[in-house]
């Protein structure tokens, strides 16, 4: 996890080939809904220029501060941060999820009502 007071980046390493990014802009960040999207559209295109990293999921948090910065400044700090991510996730993760093994749960077969518990 790289941080700055503006964003936070999470970078999870998966098994898969390609690279994912997830944005997660809050109520926080601002009560407009058309600022956040505004603000999740920026953070969109500076990681579409950046490029993804093969096999790790990144999902990037805005913090309410990111309101009071120029889009400049977003690029220059992303950008920044994005750089940090492949030193700062050479962890393997032990999920089960993340590392490839999926966790099958039982299901139902089709037209079976589960059991209800008295």
């Amino acid at each position: 996890m790289v941080r700055d007071e503006s964003i936070i980046i999470r970078a999870n390493p998966t098994s898969r080939t390609e690279g994912r990014a997830g944005f997660v802009v809050g109520k926080t960040v601002s009560k407009r809904a058309v600022v956040r999207n505004t603000i999740k559209r920026r953070l969109r295109a500076i990681v579409a220029h950046h490029g993804l990293i093969p096999g790790m999921d990144i999902i990037l948090y805005a913090r309410p501060s990111i309101t009071k910065q120029s889009a400049a400044d977003i690029e220059k700090t992303t950008r920044r941060l994005l750089s940090a991510i492949p030193t700062a996730a050479r962890r393997v993760s032990h999920h089960p999820r993340i590392s490839g093994h999926a966790v099958a749960r039982p299901r139902p077969a089709s037209g079976a009502v589960p059991a209800r518990r008295v």
